[in-house]
């Protein structure tokens, strides 16, 4: 298993956050929520990530052994520099 990390600057359209195949950790440190979900991911149209949350929220495992690069996650907000924060475990066989 490879543990992976970092931050994302999230804006005003669908950003990349992360691509994983096993579980990952969301956290937005930004002051404006953010939305995360697939490629056409849109303000209000997904899963919100509060502003300045204190705790991160869990995806679960999002490709199986069927998925080898996973599904990506991308974040937007109604503003620009909208930090979100990921830690991913990618299975590696």
């Amino acid at each position: 298993m490879a543990i992976g990390h970092g931050v994302v600057s999230v804006g005003t359209s669908a950003t990349l956050i992360c691509t994983s195949n096993g579980p990952v950790l969301l956290q937005n440190l930004g002051t404006t929520a953010v939305t995360v979900g697939g490629p056409g991911v849109s303000v209000g149209h997904g899963v919100t990530l509060p502003a300045s949350m204190t705790s991160p929220i869990q995806i679960p495992d999002l490709g199986g052994t069927s998925t080898p690069l996973g599904d990506p996650i991308y974040g937007v907000s109604t503003v620009a520099n909208q930090s979100v924060t990921f830690l991913t475990a990618t299975w590696d066989g």
